[in-house]
């Protein structure tokens, strides 16, 4: 080895010793009788066990040593519970742990605890208090150690912390030699000028205190600092004979934890596709996002408020909002006394965005007091403070406050527990008197847009800024994938809350890669090839999105490393895995396959279910177990597919149990698997025209449920044809939940009985003329002759053929409603062409046929008027429901009938006025549409784009002769360059100068 590299080893030894805890731990029970001091019978045992608490737990492992001190079989420092410790021998201890002479550096950290006799004597006139030696000898003035220098020590000393536990007499004097250029903590068992208590044989009061309070197994945390330990012992210790003092840095100092590193060895480093907690367990093993953690810390100290943290799918988002941000806040190291902040569950909007903040309170903070008001006159003084652009949504939600009546004791907790009655201001108020900062993170911010209405968007929205507005201590982190970010535009005044600019959460570099492979493994100490490195850090970084799929190979790895016993993870290995792409499919296949038959069809309805079908992209979707029940799967089968789905060797899915309630939510683990699991992807592609149909149809099943199934609510005519068409295509998958399979069922009966009723009133009718008939002809028979009876043959013959002739067009309207159906029908399965002749037929089968049934007339009308019109757009029909990106303008037709809206995703859409539903897009513009206006005739459309062009559109009558012309010159058209059409004589006639 060269100079240069023993050089470099050498340093590179000294750093990592810099970065040692070491402890020096007294417990002094012999004291000769020249002493003048009675031997004690605990203090050796009390450092002992203190020293066993730090080796066990220690938030980093301690370098231990002990005083007086005997050697293990291993060669480690214990306590010799006999024997003495000199005067000297006690100062060396403590100069090397404070202050270790060149070239040692100081540990990071240095903690000394002191069991034994502490006595107070004069000095050269000067009172001082000592920690008592074997040694020492009164009649020499020879005391042992004093404080004044031990506080010497502390102030000089180069470690960042300095812990001091004396538990002995008169220690409360330590309290005058606070150091000031560093975190400390100084906890003495008595005051400066008290005595202690010593049961002979029994632990010291003081170390009882701290042996308990350094115990982390019941931490909810896992974690001790200084400041947990100091309220634990002011607890236990409040009225004690002797009392305990205590001096604590601003910034909280890491003690013990129950995930020492000891506890990681032979567990997996990598999270699989979960994200990483708050927990130590997870954020000791996070890594790669250090600088944008210490940025989202910033943010806090510049007192920001509103923070949004936007990245894609896969970036990281989740877990650096928890492993990083909140854990280190919650340890106090960043920011002095971040550790007793109030910290709010995280939590995700899901369906109902304000019911899941108010949750969120009522878990993490269950005992804020409420104030004791009387409910009405808060309830106006409240309304009377609101902001005056507090939306409707949001004024409506708190005109109808619950009464409060009886809170006190119950406190914010109870209050929550009331539905729809979020008063945001009051709960400000409530969060302003904790006279602590509040941090408040809300994860995939996006299910704002994909799984709640617009009215709960709003009152949402509108709550985050009056809690923003009506606080100064609440700091919000919002965590979004960064494709939603255009959305925010539709909420300006909330948008104009959020702190810019926002943190974008980018793809890791490659060291940054490399530390989320490398780390982790360090930590539990296992090795990983060369070659395997490289590999992953090259397959990662041309993959932006790809970190869950990292964190699943890793795990694999590990997991197969574990099963052939080997300590390293190899590149073999990697490859026979299928890399970072086909790890994760290769498993979920294989999950897959190992179910049944009936299983696998209820696993690809759970993992569709758990699927929202976006305008772009994908994302996760939430159910409950319990709504999946159907005809065709029972809520044990759902259970034992679910299991098998959420297993430990599996992991595709998970399950919680809901609040409330005995359901369970499912949630896909990651998206990554709704991205790049291609037999899930093959099952979205084929069921694609179905998922929209299904979910209306539940959707309306739901509402007829809320509406106590009133057949009002059903589904009839064209709408349940489409429901038919569904199941004819669809059945076999099984998807439809019961209540939606009941709510079909209903329907089908309604118009069966409907259909039923109608036939009757027919037969009803056509004996009730044959009666009359008969009854006309005997009454002509007895009063004329045969020139009498032959007129009435004439007139009952023209009546007859009048009748027919009714009959006749009457059936041509119900077979033009029932061909306006079909066109639905072949529009759901891709037909488009017989879609557009079924509309023409239904067109011709009604134009100029008036009949005596105005209000069946009116209904065939309006259908084949409907049907052609969608006939007439369908090659530029958009089968999205709704525009993708912010709409920037609208405008009515003149007539009022039709709306026309321009987006900036490049089209323009039209709208029926009347029903809202949508009658087509217009595609054409390569770049957002920003003005869309009419002719003063309603027959043009002109629309302004971002991409520098001004488009004209032609606009067609609800005319039905109109529409018909128009799509006989479409189809003729078609007919040219599609020869084998079987009806090419549909539309003869129509649009010549003849017709």
């Amino acid at each position: 080895m060269s100079t240069v590299q023993q050089k470099v080893l050498m340093v590179s030894q000294v750093r990592k010793m810099a970065s040692e805890w070491a402890a020096q731990v007294i417990g002094i029970n012999y004291y000769p009788e020249y002493t003048t001091l009675k031997p004690l019978t605990a203090a050796a045992e009390d450092a002992e066990k203190i020293a066993q608490q730090l080796e066990q737990y220690g938030y980093r492992p301690f370098r231990a040593q002990c005083l007086p001190k005997t050697l293990n079989q291993k060669g480690e420092s214990k306590i010799d519970r006999q024997g003495a410790v000199k005067m000297q021998e006690l100062r060396e201890a403590i100069a090397n742990l404070f202050n270790p002479p060149d070239p040692n550096p100081s540990p990071e950290t240095a903690l000394f605890f002191f069991s034994g006799h502490g006595w107070c004597k004069t000095v050269a006139g000067k009172e001082e208090v000592f920690l008592a030696t074997s040694d020492a000898l009164p009649e020499a003035e020879i005391y042992g150690i004093s404080l004044s220098w031990l506080g010497e020590q502390l102030q000089r000393s180069e470690a960042k912390r300095v812990i001091v536990w004396l538990d002995c007499c008169y220690s409360g004097e330590l309290l005058k030699f606070i150091p000031t250029d560093k975190d400390y903590c100084l906890i003495t068992a008595t005051r400066s000028y008290e005595t202690g208590v010593e049961i002979p044989h029994t632990q010291g009061l003081l170390t009882e205190a701290l042996l308990a309070g350094l115990n982390p197994e019941n931490d909810p945390d896992g974690i001790i600092n200084s400041h947990k330990l100091a309220d634990f012992i002011i607890s236990q210790m409040p009225n004690t004979v002797q009392r305990p003092l205590i001096a604590n840095s601003p910034r909280a100092i890491l003690l013990t934890t129950k995930f020492s590193q000891k506890s990681f060895q032979d567990k997996c480093p990598y999270r699989s596709l979960s994200y990483f907690t708050e927990t130590k367990e997870d954020a000791e093993v996070f890594y790669g996002r250090s600088a944008l953690t210490q940025e989202l810390i910033q943010q806090v100290r510049d007192e920001h408020r509103l923070i949004a943290v936007l990245g894609a799918s896969g970036s990281g988002k989740s877990s650096m909002l928890r492993a990083g941000l909140l854990y280190q806040l919650k340890l106090g190291q960043e920011i002095p006394e971040s550790d007793r902040w109030t910290y709010i569950t995280t939590f995700t909007p899901k369906e109902s965005p304000v019911k899941s903040l108010q949750e969120a309170f009522a878990l993490s903070l269950p005992n804020l007091s409420h104030p004791r008001t009387t409910p009405d006159i808060a309830h106006v003084r409240d309304l009377e403070n609101l902001s005056p652009n507090l939306s409707p949504a949001r004024r409506e939600a708190l005109n109808s406050p619950p009464s409060l009546q009886g809170l006190g004791a119950g406190g914010l907790g109870s209050a929550l527990a009331f539905p729809h009655d979020l008063n945001c201001q009051v709960i400000g108020e409530e969060l302003k008197a904790l006279n602590t900062p509040v941090i408040l993170i809300i994860d995939q911010f996006e299910e704002c847009f994909t799984m709640c209405n617009d009215n709960q968007r709003q009152e949402f929205f509108d709550c985050l800024r009056e809690l923003i507005d009506c606080t100064d201590n609440l700091y919000i982190f919002i965590g979004m994938r960064s494709d939603f970010r255009g959305r925010w535009r539709e909420y300006p005044k909330f948008a104009g809350k959020i702190n810019k600019p926002y943190i974008n959460v980018e793809h890791l570099s490659r060291e940054e890669i490399e530390e989320a492979i490398t780390k982790p493994a360090d930590w539990v100490g296992l090795g990983i090839e060369g070659r395997l490195k490289q590999q992953l850090i090259n397959d990662v970084e041309d993959y932006p999105g790809s970190l869950p799929l990292l964190q699943y190979t890793l795990t694999e790895l590990w997991r197969e490393s574990r099963n052939q016993g080997d300590e390293v993870l190899s590149l073999k290995t990697y490859e026979d895995l299928g890399g970072v792409e086909g790890t994760l499919q290769k498993r979920a296949d294989a999950v897959y396959e190992s179910l049944s038959a009936t299983e696998k069809t209820v696993a690809r309805r759970i993992f569709l279910e758990l699927t929202q079908m976006g305008e772009t992209t994908d994302v996760r979707r939430r159910v409950r177990l319990g709504e999946l029940v159907n005809s065709h799967h029972s809520l044990e089968l759902l259970q034992q597919v679910s299991e098998k789905l959420a297993d430990k060797d599996a992991r595709l899915i998970t399950k919680t149990d809901e609040p409330d309630s005995q359901d369970v939510i499912l949630d896909v683990v990651h998206e990554a698997l709704i991205r790049h699991w291609q037999m899930l992807r093959e099952w979205k592609e084929e069921y694609k025209l179905g998922i929209a149909i299904e979910r209306q149809i539940e959707a309306e099943a739901e509402e007829w449920g809320r509406n106590e199934n009133k057949p009002g609510f059903l589904r009839k005519d064209d709408r349940l044809a489409v429901a038919e068409a569904y199941l004819a295509r669809f059945s076999d998958w099984q998807m439809l939940n019961g209540v939606a399979e009941e709510y079909i069922r209903e329907s089908q009966e309604l118009r069966n009985r409907l259909e039923q009723g109608e036939k009757e009133r027919q037969q009803e009718k056509l004996a009730a003329a044959r009666r009359q008939n008969r009854v006309v002809i005997m009454f002509s028979m007895g009063l004329a002759g045969v020139a009498i009876f032959a007129g009435y043959q004439w007139y009952d013959a023209h009546n007859k053929a009048e009748e027919a002739t009714n009959k006749a067009k009457e059936a041509a309207q119900q077979s033009a409603i029932a061909l306006a159906q079909s066109f639905e029908v072949s529009l759901l399965s891709d037909r488009q062409l017989e879609a557009v002749i079924a509309a023409l037929q239904s067109g011709r089968q009604i134009s100029g046929r008036p009949i005596k049934n105005a209000n069946l007339e009116q209904t065939a009308n309006q259908q084949a008027v409907v049907a052609l019109k969608r006939a007439i757009y369908l090659p530029e029909r958009n089968r999205l429901e709704g525009h993708s990106e912010a709409v920037y303008s609208v405008a009515f037709s003149p007539d009022g009938k039709t709306i026309a809206s321009a987006s900036y995703d490049n089209t323009v859409k039209l709208w029926d006025a009347a029903t809202g539903k949508e009658i087509t897009t217009l595609k054409g513009h390569s770049d957002g549409v920003s003005s869309v206006a009419f002719s003063p005739d309603g027959k043009t459309i002109a629309s302004a784009s971002v991409d520098k062009t001004v488009k004209l559109w032609k606009v067609y009558s609800n005319n039905l002769n109109d529409l018909i012309v128009y799509s006989c010159a479409r189809l003729r058209v078609y007919l040219q360059s599609n020869p084998n059409v079987s009806d090419r004589t549909l539309c003869d006639g129509v649009g010549t100068k003849s017709n």
